[in-house]
């Protein structure tokens, strides 16, 4: 499973996400993975800065940088997302995402 995080400034604009409607200067979404057996796995996130472009972030599942992790294709696959470098919630299907959170 994949949960959605936003930071709350980002919240309101990340659920009504369209092709056309960036998401604000310092915006963070983070997907936090869940293993099929309930353990915690990777969290991957992208903060937006002042330049207008993403900045990708990977961790393991103990919270920790990826210092392995292939950030440059997290940035090649969201170059095709819809809406501002995401996929946002209304392009994702299926109950391995949720947005908002769910406990």
């Amino acid at each position: 499973m994949v949960r959605i995080h936003t930071n709350p400034e980002s919240a309101e604009a990340y659920r009504g996400l369209s092709p056309g409607r960036p998401l604000a200067l310092g915006s963070v979404v983070s997907a936090v993975h869940q293993q099929p057996n309930g353990d915690a796995g990777p969290v991957l996130a992208m903060v937006k800065g002042a330049d207008g472009r993403w900045t990708y972030v990977a961790t393991d599942s103990s919270g920790y940088l990826d210092p392995d992790a292939d950030l440059g294709l997290c940035a090649r696959c969201h170059e095709e997302a819809p809406c501002d470098g995401l996929f946002g919630p209304r392009f994702v299907t299926g109950e391995e995402s949720s947005f908002p959170p769910t406990p």
